[in-house]
């Protein structure tokens, strides 16, 4: 992800709740009371599991990305960045054109990389952030990241080459 790491106002949460209302009634209330309280158990039991030492430690591991991640300042780049990623799975729609998923993370259609880049080339790939690179969608992924090198390897060559025209 890009590292920034944007909050909610009080109306921010106050606008996804009632969206959340007109879109399903009060089942979406009773839906966010069950899932507050399994997110409650599972962190509980995550808890005692990490007492485990031979254990898988992903939560660990996914803190320490993000606090690697919260101090790298990411440099303005001179360079083309291509971007392969998921269709956007917007629930909320915020003030600001602000815009968020079902998991309440931010969603960016360039995923925030955009200032950090001189260019970005977006390509929307079938699947979810895990499908994607999982048949049948990673022959998708593979055949857009095939053709983006190309027509820069052709670029490239290009460039060097004084007898050949630009594209």
């Amino acid at each position: 992800p890009a590292p920034s790491f944007p909050t909610y106002s009080l109306a921010d949460k106050v606008s996804m709740v009632m969206q959340g209302i007109r879109k399903n009634g009060v089942a979406h209330i009773i839906d966010k009371f069950r899932t507050r309280l399994r997110w409650e158990k599972e962190k509980r039991e995550r808890a005692n599991a990490n007492d485990d030492p031979l254990s898988f430690q992903s939560e660990k591991i996914g803190a320490a990305f993000l606090r690697a991640l919260r101090k790298y300042n990411v440099p303005q780049l001179d360079t083309s960045v291509a971007l392969f990623r998921p269709k956007l799975n917007i629930e909320f729609n915020l003030s600001g054109g602000r815009q968020v998923d079902i998991e309440r993370n931010y969603v960016f259609e360039d995923n925030g990389w955009s200032e950090f880049a001189s260019t970005l080339s977006l390509t929307e790939i079938p699947g979810n952030h895990d499908s994607m690179v999982l048949e049948p969608n990673v022959r998708v992924l593979v055949n857009s990241m095939r053709r983006y090198i190309s027509s820069i390897e052709e670029k490239t060559a290009a460039s060097k080459d004084p007898h050949m025209d630009a594209a």
